[in-house]
């Protein structure tokens, strides 16, 4: 019997059928060691890009595996939060606007734009957006998280650790598992995989899942439910012993999630500018109480949304990659080229939460990129092993469209005329179907060369070294303007004339009303109307920035009778770029710099009780932006 946990008081309950044609080995690539049934199975991990136990990385990592993973209804890496205590995913209503955090550092929701301070790997191929951790996942055999900054193996945008995915290889023979899932609302979870051999050097892996789920969200505004959740996803491998040094992996891949299972209860939270601004001031339009128009209890799972449409944000993901790897005897050489995008249609959401008919069309979001990575490395010598590579990264990101309006007022609030000494320039607050459009634009290029070696000092003390350079370019593109419920835009000349009919609520919060003041109060000064820009109002920036940067770490390791101690000083860098938020700040306004992350971490990996228990501790000191701001804490891993 599984045990599923939804965002409800009461527990729900699910029958799993599983189907297995064969006994594996367990998930997380455990030997099994058979002098001594009670010892803990040793853990094999990619951390450092080949394979080695986890109790001989110097790294505070965590490891998941597919049992594991199953056992505790793990689907997205939103849920491994509940396995790994560093981690958090926080969520929103949009899936593109969720963010990851390990040890209390990330980048904030609100803007997926924004770089993420944690790298999110899928057999081994970088993810430029968290959206690609937060579908579902498919064939998982293990998830290992690591620690603090990875700059040096596995580049940017790594300053708080790495989220790296690693699905099932190659399978030996014929294999064959399915689940199917029932709960309450109406749950159906169904999922399979497959995997077989075509003869010794040919093989191949398929697996799929649907899951699906009913709304448990009250709308107070339209009576139907919200948190729907229709969720499909696919992925497919072929793996290729083209010769005896020579083999080929080819990955393939596609989700679709269409629902609004993260519709937020804040809106009627006590303390929140929708409870202590908004509904007070509708209230007392109508002569109610706030008490008479909204249930302020947050545990109801109500929501008031009188949205126009239905509120149904609908991500897909896309993607593949090309794994080669030639073994030359003691050297080996892998590529890895890999192409992702993801989009975000857009849709009606009622944000604000309250009576008031403010609805936003959140804007279409797309990004498509591609990247190379090409490494050559030797381990398993006897003094010295290495490792050295080229990467390369480009990605396109487009928000919004001119062709589908992002903020419409279909109502509006009770008439708030404005005081006459200033109605020609700033008419009632929000007007009926007044709407704007909002446009992001950001292409990124990313270039590096980076080489890590190990020096093994005696048999049991270890030296490690790395050191990465990287060159990274951003263009940034941005464009916002308003238009009365006639189409007619905010500018200068339409509000000298009074023919712009609108409010002046999104013109404000938008910046155009500081765009077009100039003009206006250069024509009410009696400047040369040929020397005034009429057509002053909508916001229009751009933008271009080269970085440069280098990162590394320094490791030393020690082999105790039944434990690793280890030192490790590690740097990591997050790209500067251009925040895309409303507001008529300019472009050197809206640029901000490169964050950069030191760490020093000492650690201690014990096996304990004749190997019966393991217990992991982890100290580190992080430094961000070379500021006063760090963190002291003491980990149990």
């Amino acid at each position: 019997m599984l045990i599923n946990k939804f965002t409800k008081t009461k527990l729900t309950m699910a029958i799993g059928l599983i189907f297995n044609s064969m006994i594996t080995s367990s998930a997380v690539l455990a030997e099994e060691v058979k002098d001594n049934d009670r010892k803990i199975e040793t853990i094999l991990v990619t951390a450092q890009k080949h394979t080695q136990s986890a109790q001989e990385v110097p790294i505070s990592i965590t490891v998941i595996g597919d049992e594991e993973l199953k056992n505790a209804g793990v689907n997205t890496i939103n849920d491994i939060q509940l396995l790994v205590p560093s981690l958090n995913v926080r969520t929103s209503t949009s899936p593109a606007m969720s963010s990851i955090t390990l040890r209390g550092a990330g980048t904030g929701s609100s803007d997926p734009t924004l770089q993420p301070s944690v790298g999110i790997f899928i057999d081994g191929v970088y993810m430029p957006r968290s959206v690609f951790g937060v579908s579902d996942l498919v064939d998982v055999d293990r998830i290992e998280v690591l620690l603090g900054p990875q700059g040096t193996l596995y580049g940017k945008n790594t300053n708080s650790g790495v989220v790296s995915v690693n699905t099932k290889g190659a399978p030996d023979e014929f294999e064959f598992q399915a689940q199917v899932d029932f709960g309450n609302y109406n749950q159906r979870d169904g999922q399979f995989s497959v995997g077989y051999a075509l003869n010794d050097e040919i093989s191949f892996r398929v697996a799929a899942l649907k899951r699906s789920r009913d709304g448990f969200i009250d709308n107070v505004a339209t009576g139907n439910t919200l948190g729907n959740v229709d969720k499909e996803a696919f992925r497919g491998q072929v793996y290729w012993d083209i010769t005896d040094n020579f083999s080929l992996r080819g990955i393939i891949y596609t989700s679709i999630s269409e629902g609004a299972g993260n519709d937020s209860e804040h809106n009627f939270n006590p303390g929140s500018i929708y409870t202590d601004v908004l509904m007070p001031v509708y209230a007392a339009a109508l002569g109610s109480t706030l008490d008479q128009i909204v249930d302020m209890d947050p545990l109801n799972r109500k929501v008031y949304k009188n949205e126009v449409g239905e509120l149904k944000p609908k991500v897909e993901t896309d993607g593949g990659s090309l794994h080669l790897e030639y073994d030359f005897g003691g050297v080996t050489l892998t590529s890895i080229t890999a192409y992702q995008k993801w989009s975000q249609v857009d849709y009606f959401n009622d944000s604000d939460g309250t009576a008031v008919d403010i609805t936003l069309e959140t804007p279409d979001m797309s990004e498509k990129s591609l990247s190379q990575e090409l490494r050559i490395a030797s381990y398993g010598n006897e003094y010295f092993d290495w490792v050295a590579g080229l990467f390369y990264f480009e990605s396109e990101l487009n928000r919004g469209s001119k062709d589908h309006k992002y903020t419409q007022n279909n109502f509006g609030l009770p008439g708030i005329p404005s005081p006459e000494t200033v109605a020609p320039l700033i008419p009632n607050l929000i007007n009926p179907g007044e709407y704007s459009y909002w446009t992001n634009s950001y292409d990124n290029k990313s270039i590096a060369v980076f080489g890590q070696g190990t020096w093994h000092l005696s048999e049991k003390t270890e030296l490690t070294v790395g050191l990465r350079y990287g060159e990274d370019s951003t263009d940034f593109d941005m464009s916002f303007d308003v238009y009365d419920r006639n189409g007619l835009q905010f500018n200068a000349q339409n509000i000298l004339t009074g023919e712009y009919q609108g409010g002046s609520f999104i013109p404000i919060a938008g910046g155009t009303l500081n765009e077009a003041l100039p003009s206006i109060i250069a024509f009410l000064g009696g400047q040369d109307p040929t020397t005034i820009d009429f057509s002053a109002g909508p916001v229009a920036r751009s933008g271009s920035r080269d970085d440069d940067d280098v990162t590394g770490m320094i490791s030393l390791t020690h082999q105790l009778d039944d434990a690793m101690i280890f030192a490790t000083v590690a740097t990591g860098t997050k790209s500067g770029g251009f925040n895309g938020s409303f507001g008529a700040s300019s472009a050197d306004e809206r640029e901000f710099e490169q964050e950069k992350t030191i760490n020093y971490e000492v650690g201690l990996k014990m096996d304990l009780l004749d190997g019966a228990m393991r217990l992991n501790t982890s100290y580190f000191h992080t430094f961000i932006r070379f500021i006063k701001t760090f963190k002291h804490q003491l980990l149990i891993l």
